[in-house]
């Protein structure tokens, strides 16, 4: 058994229990928004890592990771889990350093508030929410017309 696969199994396959994408940095309501709608996903994170830029993190374990915590597709596996370094992972390269991690709305919310100020966030705010009431309201006046109401 090769040194890579003994750290795996010590660690618990840590890096095969989540993965992480790069997402464009919010600079407006609408795009913290949509983050605040991941957030209110179960095993969902988003933070801002030491160089600025933006990460969604989804915690899904990989079907392939069997109880032993190897890989059973070990000989098979996609390339990029064949690139993926031991030296920096998980479990030999410590914690990861964020300046800001978010895994509630509320987190979300108020760092967005503190970015965006009381104009930038409680106006458009206001405006998205009505703009999708009055949408709701007129489709409801179109359902009530059809049954002849």
């Amino acid at each position: 058994m090769s040194d890579h696969v003994d750290k795996c199994v010590e660690c618990g396959a840590k890096c095969c229990r989540y993965f992480c994408f790069q997402i464009d940095d919010p600079e407006e309501y609408s795009a913290f928004e949509d983050i605040r709608w991941f957030l209110c996903h179960e095993g969902i994170s988003v933070h801002i890592d030491e160089d600025g830029d933006w990460y969604i993190c989804i915690e899904n374990r990989c079907k392939y990771v069997g109880s032993d915590n190897r890989c059973m597709i070990y000989e098979e596996r996609p390339i990029i889990c064949r690139q993926y370094d031991v030296d920096g992972c998980d479990f030999t390269g410590g914690d990861y350093r964020y300046q800001k991690l978010f895994t509630t709305p509320e987190q979300i919310e108020a760092y967005a508030r503190e970015q965006l100020g009381p104009h930038g966030f409680d106006g458009p705010r206001t405006r998205a929410r009505r703009r999708i009431e009055r949408k709701q309201q007129a489709k409801a006046r179109g359902r009530r017309k059809r049954r002849g109401k």
